[in-house]
């Protein structure tokens, strides 16, 4: 397996999705201590974020259907976007486009295992992928989102943090309302 590598452009806003009563929303540490899609439990420091609104949808869509709810019977300040910019040079892992996905050994059709009626790929092997990524000094894995509804175009950013390295937010947050 080897990653193709790709910088991200400077200056790019990304959405934080957060429920509003979260004090620190750009806080890694629950990804740290839990452990997400592309970082093991305990392995680094992850900030997880989405390109635009259309990922933070879907992004919605995931939580509320492992709550057995619908999206649409939230309520209007259940969640909030926080804009996001990262540090300027980030260059991580393209785990998005085709030659990307075939690099770190994921099935084409990735996020699903073998096409669009089949599951999602675990965590497990995307968690590998993310310990190589942070092996090859790569600042996060830039995929498509593993949404069940997402398409290719709704991509997502596991950030990895460099010691030292802080996000900032960038312009007003903005209520689920304003983005659903």
């Amino acid at each position: 397996m080897q990653a193709l590598g790709e910088n991200l452009p400077d200056q790019q806003v990304w959405l934080r999705v957060a429920m509003p009563e979260w004090s620190q929303p750009l806080d890694t540490s629950y990804a740290l201590a839990n452990g997400g899609r592309w970082n093991a439990p305990g392995a680094r420091h992850t900030l997880y974020l989405c390109a635009d609104e259309a990922t933070a949808r879907v992004q919605i869509d995931k939580w509320a259907s492992e709550r057995f709810i619908i999206a649409r019977d939230l309520r209007d300040d259940q969640f909030v976007a926080v804009p996001v910019q990262l540090p300027s040079e980030q260059r991580v892992a393209d785990v998005h486009t085709e030659d990307g996905v075939r690099a770190v050994g994921l099935p084409a059709s990735y996020p699903h295992e073998g096409g669009q009626d089949k599951a999602i790929v675990a965590w497990e092997p995307c968690q590998l992928i993310g310990d190589h990524v942070a092996e090859l000094d790569l600042r996060g894995v830039h995929a498509r989102s593993a949404a069940p509804t997402a398409t290719a175009r709704e991509l997502e950013l596991a950030w990895f943090p460099p010691p030292g390295a802080q996000s900032q937010v960038v312009g007003s947050t903005r209520q689920y309302a304003q983005w659903r």
